[in-house]
């Protein structure tokens, strides 16, 4: 996400996003180690992180997870979340401005986020932090439509 309003949409939703937003199946851990070689030396950049809902998941198979989030009430809902964990790094920056080290991500994750960045400065800003070869690991939770509830919502 730029670092514009749009990145700031989300700050009073925040506590909706820890209480009602689902989690990702744990089954793409299993991917992750499988086809993108994630393991204990790894670090991983979890771009647009949010509240860290995906972040969660990757902590104990990372050597290092960079959890990029732009808007400061989303930043601080993980902050607070995962403060004992000693392989989690907040960091203020956006997909096209990460604020990280040239080649230094095995694995950049986004979690039903990417619709929200520039994709060309995205590519850009991906290309530069991570290191060769590595992986580029997208996720969104898609809605069961088959749900009364669902369908209504969309």
């Amino acid at each position: 996400m730029d670092m514009d309003t749009s990145s700031e949409r989300f700050s009073l939703t925040v506590s909706n996003y820890v209480k009602y937003r689902p989690s990702y199946p744990l089954e793409m851990i299993s991917i992750l180690k499988n086809d993108c070689h994630l393991n204990h030396e790894s670090v991983v950049a979890d771009i647009g992180s949010g509240t860290g809902i995906f972040t969660g998941l990757l902590l104990d198979h990372a050597r290092c997870v960079y959890a990029i989030e732009p808007n400061l009430e989303m930043r601080q809902a993980a902050e607070k979340r995962f403060a004992q964990h000693a392989r989690f790094r907040s960091v203020i920056g956006s997909a096209e401005q990460t604020t990280l080290a040239a080649d230094s991500t095995d694995i950049i994750t986004v979690a039903t986020a990417f619709h929200w960045f520039n994709p060309d400065r995205t590519k850009t800003e991906f290309l530069r932090i991570l290191k060769s070869p590595g992986w580029v690991f997208l996720v969104w939770n898609v809605r069961d439509l088959k749900d009364a509830l669902m369908r209504d919502y969309e």
